[in-house]
């Protein structure tokens, strides 16, 4: 992610390294792959990564699908991937709850090592991930959300007709 609201876990390094020391003991191997928008990285950002022992770097060109796929687990602050893990039924990790998918199926908010090394253990016992969930959570989520978009000026419009049926005005109208 960009720009993710995680508090401490904002600067990636620090979820990535508290991933690391997690994960070494139980010989599991974390791989990083960079959002491919994200703007250039000083070279020590990398170098720092590189020498976390159980870390393997991946291209950005790879197909984050292909990854999944392969994956015992996903993890990330805030990104998309947090929401295709679990339909891949691959259990997904989030820090610094800074994501807006509280309650969904499949998805573990890892705030400290302690509470972390339990989500592993967790995930090494095998979650199971129910897709008819997934999907009552998706449609909870659908029902109980405005669909709007900003315009390049800034203006709010609602691309909803239920919401403008419910509430009988224009989002900009006070």
């Amino acid at each position: 992610s960009t720009i993710p609201q995680a508090g401490c876990f904002s600067e990636q390094y620090n979820s990535i390294q508290l991933l690391s020391y997690i994960t070494k003991d139980y010989g599991i191997k974390v791989y990083v792959k960079e959002y491919y928008l994200q703007p250039y990285r000083e070279r020590l950002f990398w170098d720092e990564i590189k020498d976390l022992e159980n870390v393997v770097l991946i291209k950005s060109d790879v197909s984050s699908g292909e990854l999944m796929e392969k994956a015992m687990a996903v993890a990330c602050q805030t990104g998309t991937s947090l929401l295709e893990a679990p339909f891949y039924g691959i259990p997904a990790l989030t820090f610094g709850g800074g994501h807006c998918f509280k309650g969904m199926p499949g998805l573990f908010e890892i705030t400290d090592y302690e509470q972390g090394k339990q989500v592993i253990e967790q995930v090494i016992s095998g979650v199971h991930i129910d897709l008819d969930d997934l999907k009552l959570y998706y449609y909870a989520l659908q029902r109980n959300s405005v669909f709007y978009h900003r315009t390049p000026v800034g203006q709010v419009e609602v691309n909803s007709d239920e919401y403008k049926q419910m509430y009988g005005r224009k989002v900009n109208e006070k």
